[in-house]
C-alpha cells in the first residue's frame, strides 16, 4: 500500500536540515517552517552561500520569514563573488546557467538593504550574459570577463532551457526597480529567440520517434526532460510565447519518450524508471523520475486520448505494472531499509528518501478528466525544479489520513490504499482530501485555496453563478462532502439574493 510505504520511508529519515528534507518535512508533517533556520545556519557555517540563497527562496515559497535566515542571506550577499558586470560567480569562478537562483542576490540586496551598491544592476548582468549567448549553440558555463564559454556534446538542450530560466529570473528580480520595464521587454525579446534555437538545434524527426535530443552531437533521451519541460511551460504561461509556435513539440516529446509505448518507451530504458541517458548511460535516476512525473501531470490535459489512457494504465497497473511497483522494484529502493538512493550505485540517503516518498505520492494520484496542477517554479535546472512540491500546495498527513493537492477540475483517482478511490473536483483549486482509516475511500473534500501561483495556462476562475450552484450543492450534501471557503460561500449567497 502506497500510503504505508511513504510512512515507512519517512520514518527512516533523521536529518531534516537539508534544503530538500526540510521543505519536504513540512509537507510530510515532520517539521515546521522554523526548521529552515537550522538549514540556513548549516549552509552558512559551511560557506555554502548559493544554498543559503536556496533556503531563503524556500522560506519565501512557504510564507516563512526569519531574521536568522535574513542574517545568513546578508552574509551570502557579501561573500558571493561577481564578475565585472555584477553577474554572480559560483565558487569555482564560473557562471553556471543551471544555478540561476543566484540572481536573487539583486532582489534580496534591495529587500534587506544590504550590499545594495554591489547588487544594483541586473540589466548590465543580463546584457552581458545575453551577448555571450549569441554564440551558437548554448554553453553550460561561461566567464563573462574573459569571454570564455564551455559546452558539452556540442551544446545540450538542458543548457538552452537553463538559459531560458535565467532570462525569466532576470525579469523577476527587476520587479519594483527602475529597470523593470526595460528588462522585461528585453527578456520578452530573447525568450522567443531561445525557444527557436532550442527547436532548431534539438528537435529530432527520426524513425525512433519525434523528440528532443540531448545534445547537438548526441541523440540520446535525457532524464532532465521534466525540468526542461516545466521551464518552458513557465515561459509559455508567464511570458506569452506563442503557443502555436512548436508548442506541440513539447507534447510530442513527452508522449514519445515516456508514454506512447508505456514502459517500453525509451526514457525508461527497460528499467521502468528514468535512465540518465538512453541508450548510452543506463544509470537510473530518482530525481529524473520524480520531476518527470510532475511534467507528465502538467501536460496531461494536452495529450490525446490514447496517451492519456496509457498514463492512467501505467499508474493504475492496467495491463502493465504500476509505476509505484516499478519504483519499489528498482535498484533506487532498498526494501530492507525502506530507503532510497538518488542514482543507481549511489548511497542511500535522507534526501533521496524524501524524493522517493514524493515520487510515490505522485504515483498514487491518477489523472482522468482532471489532473494535478503543478506549480511552475523554474528555479533552476535538474534538482532545483523539485521546488514544485511545497507545503502551500501539497501535504501528506499519515496520522490524519489527509492529503492536500492543487488540481485542475475534473475526476481523479487515488491509490494510496489497496483500492481505487475516485472523486470529481468541481473547480480548479487547492483541496484537502481526507481518507478512511484504510485509505481505500474518501470521506471528505475541502476546497482550501485558489490557484494563485504560476501554473500552466492559468485557469479561469469560477463565475459567481457557478459558486452559487456549488454552495447550494454543499447544503444538500452527499458523501463525499464538498466544503468551500467562507469567502466563496459568501459570494454565492450574494448572487442568490
Amino acid at each position: 500500500m502506497i500510503a504505508e510505504q511513504i510512512k515507512k520511508t519517512l520514518d527512516t529519515i533523521s536529518d531534516w536540515t537539508d534544503e530538500y528534507t526540510a521543505t519536504y518535512g513540512i509537507v510530510f508533517k515532520k517539521v515546521s517552517p522554523t526548521n529552515l533556520d537550522a538549514v540556513a545556519e548549516r549552509y552558512a557555517s559551511e560557506g555554502n552561500w548559493h544554498r543559503v540563497l536556496a533556503v531563503k527562496r524556500k522560506a519565501e515559497i512557504v510564507g516563512y520569514s526569519s531574521s536568522t535566515i535574513d542574517d545568513k542571506v546578508k552574509q551570502a550577499l557579501t561573500n558571493i563573488s561577481q564578475f565585472t558586470s555584477q553577474l554572480p560567480k559560483m565558487p569555482d569562478g564560473w557562471w553556471w546557467n543551471s544555478y540561476y537562483h543566484l540572481l536573487n542576490c539583486f532582489k534580496y540586496a534591495r529587500e534587506l538593504n544590504h550590499e545594495t551598491d554591489k547588487w544594483s544592476n541586473p540589466l548590465t548582468a543580463f546584457r552581458t550574459l545575453r551577448n555571450l549567448r549569441f554564440e551558437i549553440p548554448p554553453f553550460h558555463r561561461c566567464n563573462p570577463d574573459t569571454g570564455v564559454v564551455e559546452r558539452l556534446e556540442g551544446g545540450r538542450w538542458l543548457d538552452s532551457a537553463a538559459l531560458a530560466g535565467a532570462w525569466m529570473k532576470f525579469a523577476e528580480v527587476a520587479k519594483g526597480t527602475s529597470q523593470q520595464s526595460t528588462l522585461y521587454a528585453e527578456v520578452s525579446d530573447i525568450l522567443p529567440y531561445e525557444w527557436r534555437q532550442f527547436n532548431r538545434l534539438f528537435w529530432l524527426l527520426s524513425t525512433k520517434g519525434n523528440y528532443y535530443k540531448y545534445g547537438v552531437e548526441n541523440e540520446g533521451y535525457d532524464a532532465s526532460f521534466g525540468s526542461i519541460a516545466l521551464t518552458w511551460a513557465k515561459a509559455f504561461t508567464l511570458h506569452s510565447l506563442t503557443l502555436t509556435e512548436n508548442f506541440h513539440y513539447l507534447i510530442m516529446d513527452i508522449s514519445n519518450r515516456c508514454i506512447s509505448k508505456k514502459w517500453d518507451s525509451p526514457q525508461w530504458g527497460g528499467y521502468s524508471v528514468a535512465v540518465k541517458l538512453y541508450p548510452t548511460n543506463p544509470e537510473r535516476r530518482l530525481d529524473g523520475t520524480l520531476i518527470g512525473w510532475a511534467a507528465i501531470q502538467t501536460f496531461y490535459r494536452d495529450f490525446n486520448d490514447s496517451i492519456k489512457q496509457n498514463v492512467k494504465n501505467m499508474l493504475l497497473g492496467k495491463d502493465v505494472p504500476k509505476a509505484s511497483e516499478n519504483l519499489l522494484a528498482s535498484d533506487l529502493f532498498d526494501s530492507a531499509s525502506n530507503r532510497f538512493r538518488m542514482g543507481s550505485g549511489e548511497s542511500l540517503s535522507d534526501r533521496a528518501s524524501c524524493f522517493g516518498a514524493t515520487t510515490l505520492f505522485l504515483n498514487a494520484i491518477v489523472p482522468d478528466t482532471g489532473s494535478l496542477a503543478i506549480p511552475l517554479r523554474a528555479e533552476g535546472i535538474a534538482e532545483y525544479e523539485a521546488e514544485f512540491f511545497d507545503p502551500t500546495h501539497f501535504e501528506f498527513n499519515y496520522e490524519a489520513k489527509r492529503i492536500k493537492i492543487p488540481v485542475y477540475a475534473g475526476k481523479l483517482k487515488f491509490i494510496f490504499g489497496d483500492k481505487e478511490a475516485e472523486v470529481k473536483f468541481p473547480y480548479d483549486g487547492i483541496y484537502a482530501v481526507t481518507f478512511s482509516t484504510d485509505w481505500n475511500s474518501i470521506t471528505s473534500i475541502q476546497r482550501v485555496g485558489d490557484l494563485k501561483d504560476i501554473y500552466a495556462y492559468p485557469p479561469k476562475a469560477p463565475s459567481a453563478l457557478e459558486l452559487s450552484v456549488a454552495a447550494i450543492a454543499t447544503m444538500i450534501g452527499t458523501a463525499p462532502i464538498y466544503y468551500f471557503s467562507k469567502d466563496l460561500i459568501k459570494k454565492a449567497e450574494e448572487v442568490a439574493k
